[in-house]
């Protein structure tokens, strides 16, 4: 055993210091020396610089060194790249998994004389490997997660005794953010990362198609636009044909597109919805020459009908430009029927009805029976919605939604002044205090996938909304009530405390919305020097209006309603799917689902689970990809059986770029202390494990020897010797 002094700060410093003190002390005993015996009290000197002595003991740290044997040869993980990329065929005119197997079984027997070895092969995943199934094997991962790889196996490493990092094999394209991230890990567990990169710069070309949105909502019978992005790599300055497909694979349209700098170019068609149901399109490019994918060459549209026209009350009880412009917006519809109700005082009131022009009248806005208000679709409110609703009014409206699935939205944010715990009970949100003015509109991960931001088919709902104007004001909200979504919040940034500026909740079978934002009538105004506003502005309404309906669509004569979260999923996502049923509770309604492929093979079958007011929830997959169906089977009611098209397409981005990045290889060996290598050099690798293992020092044991009772135990006694001295010679 060895020791040595490991002090935290400089030793000079330190010596100054213990200098200092024991100055301090000689002095007080010059002080105090009339009144001590003179055994006495250099005595008492003694004992405190014997404190001090002790105090710059552990300043120092002394440090014993154990040297310890290693028994046993150390672990080594070899992690294989496994993924698509590898079959590419440019080391020496094989690929570069045979080339790293060729390389890898040549070196395994010298790697076997120092190393207990651990092969491991990842693409997405981690799964174990033997070097004998080797051959004959194809890499056929749709993905290439370096990171999850290395985080899963460090783990492993750091908590053995004996280790000697690990080994990674690949070319270092990956797919999954996160390699950096490991190797930082791995650097703070002390494992090394020994990297060798397989293959070289490719030529890489490929088209591929994407939209925002799989379905896409319309009024029965509507005309509407569709549309999407083509992508390309390596076809520059070439001309793409595109095809717009109905499902049965008649060619509808035939365009053409030159994706411009950036690789993009946008599609659209204007077609027609269907009278009832949906209609399938598919945008397709044929396959062209030298692509590296054409899996990713066409992407499914589901154009889905909902039922009109659409009935909308509209009570506002403090008119303004917002309510001005929406009734304007909804008026024009062709498919909207509207009956607007303004309070312009005390005595005064005036309603449009399907269009007509306004005229002054003393006819009640709200309906009186119940009845009447079942025969509207849709109930918006204003401000001082509290003092047009009398208490019998609240409860028909709170029916009207719960029961016999209506829609409310309240279009400009709190709809009372004072109180109001009938339209709170309604309300998705918790409203706060304050308010906050000129603020962009920032989506939420469910608004990008709800339709009512699906507001120019050629850009993304996000991008659409960056280019309108901010929002006067927005309240301060809260929170959000159980079962409330919120799409949009306020702002530029992700904070959550953001104040809400869309959100809608299940309420009974039907929807309430709240729209809280002033100034939202700007998008809409007729000055603009471009149209772009005033379209965004009336199809965020119309798009509210069909999502609504879609929402509650209970097809004539059925019992229940299927939906799909998103239509169009990735092979690493789950499908989940809502199901409502409008039977009574007497009945014990149990939702069959199942995922069926085109040969009618079920891939999945789950039971919906009840959440509250008729509502089931399920979630299945993930799935490859393909075209389903996904089938609703019901116990009871009608109809049993429902279907909806599901199309599920390869998230991986594995063939997108199939270069080689050794760049990421190297700075992964270098942020983990490890080393990079070639498939020539892998019997160095026992020589370089053994430079960094005499590096971290790792067979050394430090124990710290002021660590112990009998210091504290010395200094206790010292101190107490001088008290009792002190004490006897009367200081004390």
């Amino acid at each position: 055993m060895n020791w040595m002094w490991l002090p935290p700060w400089d030793q000079g410093l330190i010596a100054a210091a213990l200098v200092g003190l024991a100055g301090l002390a000689v002095l007080r005993a010059w002080r105090e020396r009339q009144g001590l015996p003179r055994p006495i009290a250099l005595a008492c000197l003694a004992l405190r610089l014997g404190v001090i002595c002790c105090l710059g003991f552990i300043v120092l740290n002394p440090t014993a060194v154990r040297a310890e044997r290693a028994v046993g040869k150390p672990t080594l993980a070899v992690l294989l790249d496994t993924s698509q990329s590898m079959e590419v065929e440019d080391v020496g005119g094989v690929s570069r998994f045979s080339a790293a197997t060729q390389a890898l079984s040549a070196a395994w027997p010298r790697l076997s004389e120092h190393f207990q070895l651990d092969l491991r092969g990842f693409d997405r995943q981690l799964s174990p490997l033997s070097l004998e199934g080797l051959d004959g094997q194809r890499p056929q991962g749709q993905g290439t997660n370096i990171g999850l790889a290395l985080s899963s196996l460090i783990d492993e490493q750091a908590h053995r005794s004996q280790q000697a990092g690990i080994l990674l094999i690949s070319d270092g394209r990956e797919t999954h953010p996160g390699a950096p991230e490991a190797a930082r890990l791995a650097l703070a567990r002390g494992v090394p990362i020994w990297t060798v990169t397989t293959g070289d710069e490719v030529d890489h070309r490929d088209i591929w198609v994407e939209a925002s949105g799989s379905e896409v909502l319309a009024f029965a019978g509507e005309t509407v636009a569709i549309a999407a992005t083509v992508h390309q790599v390596g076809f520059d300055h070439r001309i793409i044909p595109v095809e717009i497909q109905d499902e049965d694979g008649t060619v509808l349209e035939s365009l053409e597109v030159a994706p411009g700098a950036a690789g993009m170019a946008t599609v659209s068609a204007r077609v027609s919805a269907p009278e009832r149901g949906e209609r399938s399109l598919r945008v397709v490019v044929p396959p062209l020459a030298g692509e590296a994918d054409t899996s990713n060459n066409q992407r499914s549209i589901h154009l889905r009908a909902v039922p009109g026209p659409v009935r909308v009350l509209l009570l506002e009880g403090q008119p303004h430009w917002d309510s001005k412009f929406l009734v304007q917006s909804l008026s024009n519809h062709p498919t909207v029927r509207l009956h607007a109700w303004y309070r312009l005082g005390d005595e005064r009131t005036f309603t449009l009805i399907e269009g007509s022009d306004p005229a002054a009248t003393q006819q009640p806005g709200f309906p009186e029976s119940y009845e009447a208000l079942s025969a509207y679709d849709v109930v918006m409110l204003g401000r001082g919605s509290d003092g047009l609703l009398s208490s019998e009014q609240l409860q028909m409206l709170t029916n009207f939604v719960a029961d016999h699935g209506g829609s409310l939205v309240f279009h400009r944010g709190r709809p009372y002044d004072g109180r109001s715990p009938e339209l709170a009970n309604l309300e998705p949100l918790l409203w706060g205090q304050g308010s906050v003015g000129n603020t962009p509109l920032r989506l939420s991960a469910a608004g990008q996938l709800a339709p009512i931001f699906d507001l120019d088919p050629s850009l993304s709902p996000q991008e659409a909304l960056a280019r309108m104007r901010p929002l006067d004001r927005v309240e301060r909200s809260r929170g959000l009530k159980p079962l409330a979504t919120a799409l949009a919040r306020a702002g530029d940034g992700d904070a959550e405390q953001a104040p809400v500026v869309v959100a809608w909740q299940p309420f009974g079978q039907g929807r309430v919305v709240t729209v809280n934002a002033g100034g939202l009538w700007r998008w809409g105004f007729h000055g603009q020097r471009n149209e772009f506003d005033e379209v965004v502005y009336d199809r965020f309404w119309s798009g509210m209006l069909r999502w609504l309906q879609a929402g509650g669509d209970f097809l004539a004569g059925y019992d229940v309603a299927l939906r799909a979260e998103r239509r169009l999923i990735g092979d690493e996502e789950a499908l989940r799917v809502e199901v409502r049923s409008r039977l009574g509770p007497e009945l014990p309604y149990r939702p069959l689902l199942r995922l069926v492929d085109g040969d009618g093979a079920v891939l999945e079958e789950v039971e919906g689970a009840a959440i509250e007011g008729g509502r089931y929830r399920a979630s299945m997959g993930p799935f490859p990809p393909g075209a389903y169906q996904l089938q609703l089977h019901s116990s009871h009611g009608h109809p049993e059986l429902l279907e909806q098209a599901i199309t599920v397409v390869s998230s991986s981005r594995e063939l997108r770029n199939l270069s080689a990045d050794p760049d990421l290889m190297e700075s992964l060996a270098l942020l983990s202390d490890g080393a990079s290598l070639d498939l020539a050099s892998l019997g160095r690798l026992p020589q370089l494990v053994q430079q960094w293992r005499q590096r971290q020092e790792i067979a050394d044991r430090r124990e710290p020897l002021w660590v112990s009772s009998w210091l504290l135990g010395l200094m206790l006694g010292l101190l107490a010797a001088e008290w009792w001295l002190r004490r006897r010679g009367g200081l004390l």
